[in-house]
């Protein structure tokens, strides 16, 4: 997996933050390049069938080039996971701007998990990927803690923005994220299967009803 592009010094305060030097900033962009490439091919091909040859070629690069980066394919993917969870953690930051009470950031994140079930790509990648690492269990136990930790960070910041502002609120929070998740991952394999039978403005309205109902049994709407 990827590491940080940023270089730390400790301080008296803590850890000064630099910016990347050249060589970092080329090693990031060529990691950007790959993790965005797979995500294409991933999506058109399937993880199972997907080629390193192909993900460096639409890149622009070699195999050669690939493996400079990244180990193997599941590590790749493990980036993709690490970048799907920066870019979603933006996401939620840009949809709390101006909330100012705690109800209204729910509300807010209420809206953005809605919203999340249009991301039919990445839901039915991430069900394929589970389903293959569940086969392998190294694999499996790599994919679990890999969630774990993202999972954590999230947390982690999410508590930082006043989501969760009573112990109470913070009792099944890991029951919570496990059953919204399932929803949305359900839901979106649903609609792939059959489109007609499932709109997407009914998965929205199912995605926010079954928040709404999650949330209330946690206390964490109270």
């Amino acid at each position: 997996m990827s590491r940080s592009s940023r270089s730390t010094i400790a301080s008296g305060n803590g850890s000064a933050v630099f910016p990347p030097n050249k060589h970092q900033a080329r090693t990031e962009a060529t990691k950007k390049k790959l993790i965005d490439a797979a995500f294409q091919v991933f999506t058109r091909d399937g993880f199972a069938a997907a080629r390193i040859e192909d993900i460096a070629a639409h890149a622009g690069f070699t195999r050669g080039a690939f493996y400079a980066h990244f180990n193997s394919k599941n590590d790749l993917f493990f980036g993709l996971m690490e970048a799907k969870a920066a870019q979603r953690q933006e996401r939620i930051r840009r949809s709390l701007e101006g909330c100012e009470t705690a109800a209204e950031k729910l509300s807010a994140f209420r809206d953005f998990y809605a919203m999340h079930g249009a991301d039919r790509q990445w839901g039915i990648l991430l069900v394929e990927f589970k389903l293959y690492a569940i086969r392998e269990p190294k694999l499996h136990q790599q994919l679990a803690e890999a969630h774990r930790n993202l999972r954590a960070r999230l947390s982690s910041w999410i508590r930082e923005t006043g989501i969760e502002v009573a112990e109470k609120q913070i009792t099944h929070r890991e029951e919570v994220r496990a059953a919204l998740e399932a929803a949305y991952m359900g839901l979106v394999l649903e609609r792939a299967y059959d489109p007609k039978r499932l709109s997407e403005g009914r998965v929205r309205r199912f995605l926010a009803e079954i928040f709404d109902a999650v949330t209330a049994e946690s206390g964490l709407s109270n």
